[in-house]
């Protein structure tokens, strides 16, 4: 059964609370410019990003047609197919990011434990289940800036070999 409390005694409730930090944490390794696949992984998030705003254009379409117009069976219909296709693009960048979460913190204990990715195996399956919950959970500016690092923006230029000779 649900607590009825007043506007007052809520906002008490609120300032009351401290927040807690959180219990698992994934710890994200950005890859180097040097790594092998950066080409790839460039256009690879490119991609992505031409097919999230394709979608949500398209989300945002059908939202205004189901709004403005009256909303039948059809339109419904295409609106979920539009949702399902824009969850899709989001679980294949969580997939593109995942590789590069190489331990997930553990902060509920001192000093924090670490559970390192594993080579392979059920352990792997495991583990990447486990990080792929936490990235899910990500704020929004956290796992765009996750995306962003992954693609090699924002890096330090490879320096001259020469030294700049």
């Amino acid at each position: 059964m649900p607590e009825y409390v007043s506007q007052a005694e809520f906002e008490a409730m609120l300032a009351a609370e401290e927040e807690s930090p959180a219990v698992a944490v994934p710890v994200f390794v950005a890859p180097k410019v040097t790594d092998r696949g950066f080409y790839a992984r460039r256009e690879r998030a490119l991609d992505f990003s031409r097919q999230q705003m394709a979608a949500a254009a398209r989300v945002a379409t059908l939202e205004t047609r189901v709004r403005t117009d009256a909303p039948d069976a059809a339109l419904v219909d295409e609106l979920d197919a539009a949702l399902a296709e824009q969850r899709q693009v989001m679980a294949a960048q969580v997939a593109f990011v995942l590789p590069f979460v190489r331990a997930i913190k553990y902060t509920d204990s001192e000093p924090p434990r670490l559970w390192v990715r594993p080579a392979e195996g059920p352990e792997r399956e495991s583990f990447d289940g486990a990080a792929t919950a936490l990235l899910e959970q990500c704020s929004q500016a956290e796992f765009e800036a996750m995306l962003a690092a992954a693609q090699g923006v924002a890096q330090a230029k490879v320096p001259p070999t020469s030294g700049g000779r």
